[in-house]
């Protein structure tokens, strides 16, 4: 529970473990602590009981190096195997067949999951939302990518046993940090449909003489199962949070008490930190976050706190497409037709003898985004339909702004001012602060759809 402090969430000094003192005890015991330096970046890490990490620095670039160091230290074989995941090799270094977990939401065959990654990435237009953003959004970037490097140069001899001398274990570039967080952001959207995106391939050609016949009809509950377990309606990922303002206080002040609910597994698991940043625009700000985040995701400040929970809006628009007669891979747009793009995508595939053999596999998009199939939902490609999923969240690069407008705020309006940048990609927030006031808000990335837009579109029951 949070209670609006009278300071800054700062640590006991007297906890401070220095190196001195840390080279002394056995490995992971304590996490050591000091000055951390590289190039231009200084960093300062503390670190106080149950190994919570104190971040400071005078400038945007190195607290993110300091806090990319010490997340590394806590979880850097978790980091090292997500980072084959965004670079579509996990079939190269682990087996195709073999099962993973995509973001904790899905487990998929480790090919399925390279082909969705060689499908959605897209490097060149990553980099140029991310030069839309801010200097200190992208200087967080680059400290980020530096300080995990930087601990893979000074640990890579001590590196646990899940990934020691592992040939995937590999420094991270720029445009994979991004690629990190782009399979964050779009989680709740095409990533939890990955599969049904790869299995979307046009109808054989038999499949037109049964074109005119009635579909079958849909079993309405096992439809909702198929969404349900893919995690895009009612996600089962959940959180509560309570915010409590001056009405209902016994002083007057905001309370907040947060229960979150995200996966205790992969990089959807929360790390705590507290940063602060001492040169101008300065913050002082303690929580966690999920990811390979820079900043605070749910934490607090001395003036307000705020949590996020699961929002159950939707994350992406589904389009019916009417077909050229007799050309399953033309779809019509206001009666004219339109082809369908086609992409050839590669991945190497580990053999049971270790040798690598290519593999590729056809994708199908639209304007709308890639082609999708779900039969039991009744999303099939037929001779005559075939649906396309755009995902509002895709090169969502301004959520990292939003949070950092959290970390500066002095009360919750700061965090409505915040959110007006709609970086937010899939969560509810709930805050209070020490002047009493209380806020929820879902001011999170949903499709620019409202129910009478979506009730005159419908094409079809």
């Amino acid at each position: 529970m949070f209670r609006t402090p009278p300071h800054a969430a700062t640590a006991p000094a007297a906890t401070v473990v220095a190196l001195a003192v840390a080279s002394l005890l056995t490995a992971c015991a304590t996490p050591p602590g000091g000055a951390l330096t590289g190039g231009d970046r200084t960093a300062t890490l503390r670190y106080t009981e149950h190994g919570v990490p104190h971040i400071t620095a005078s400038d945007p670039e190195s607290l993110a190096y300091g806090t990319a160091y010490a997340h590394a230290r806590d979880n850097v074989c978790q980091t090292a195997n997500q980072l084959v995941t965004v670079r579509g090799q996990r079939a190269r270094f682990f087996g195709g067949d073999k099962a993973s977990g995509l973001l904790g939401r899905r487990v998929l065959p480790n090919e399925q999951i390279d082909f969705f990654i060689a499908a959605h990435m897209d490097d060149a237009a990553l980099a140029r939302v991310s030069a839309a953003t801010g200097a200190e959004a992208r200087a967080l970037e680059a400290g980020y990518v530096a300080g995990y490097n930087r601990y893979l140069r000074d640990r890579a001899a001590e590196l646990p046993a899940a990934c020691k001398g592992q040939p995937w274990v590999q420094p991270m570039t720029l445009a994979e940090f991004r690629r990190l967080n782009e399979l964050t952001t779009v989680q709740a959207g095409i990533a939890a449909l990955a599969d049904g995106a790869l299995a979307a391939q046009p109808p054989k050609p038999a499949a037109a003489t049964t074109s005119a016949l009635p579909s079958p009809a849909i079993d309405l509950a096992d439809a909702v199962g198929a969404m349900r377990e893919a995690g895009v309606i009612e996600p089962r990922m959940g959180s509560n949070a309570w915010a409590f303002g001056k009405d209902t206080t016994a002083n007057g002040s905001g309370v907040l008490l947060g229960n979150p609910h995200f996966p205790w597994q992969g990089v959807n698991r929360f790390w705590q930190m507290h940063l602060t940043l001492t040169g101008p625009g300065g913050f002082d700000v303690m929580g966690a976050s999920v990811g390979h985040s820079p900043v605070v995701q749910v934490g607090f400040n001395k003036d307000v706190a705020w949590s996020h929970t699961v929002s159950t809006g939707k994350r992406f628009t589904l389009h019916e497409l009417a077909l050229q007669p007799g050309e399953p891979t033309t779809y019509l747009i206001d009666g004219q037709p339109e082809k369908m793009q086609t992409r050839t995508l590669k991945i190497q595939v580990r053999q049971p003898d270790g040798t690598l053999a290519d593999k590729t596999q056809t994708w199908w998009s639209t304007r709308w985004g890639p082609v999708v199939v779900v039969p039991r939902a009744g999303l099939n490609w037929t001779a005559a339909k075939a649906y396309a999923l755009k995902d509002a969240n895709t090169l969502n690069a301004r959520a990292v702004e939003t949070w950092l407008g959290f970390s500066r705020a002095t009360q919750v309006e700061d965090l409505t001012q915040a959110m007006r940048n709609l970086g937010l990609p899939w969560v509810n927030t709930i805050a209070a602060d020490r002047h009493g006031h209380a806020l929820y808000a879902d001011l999170s990335v949903v499709p620019d759809v409202d129910a009478a837009l979506l009730q005159r579109c419908a094409p079809s029951p």
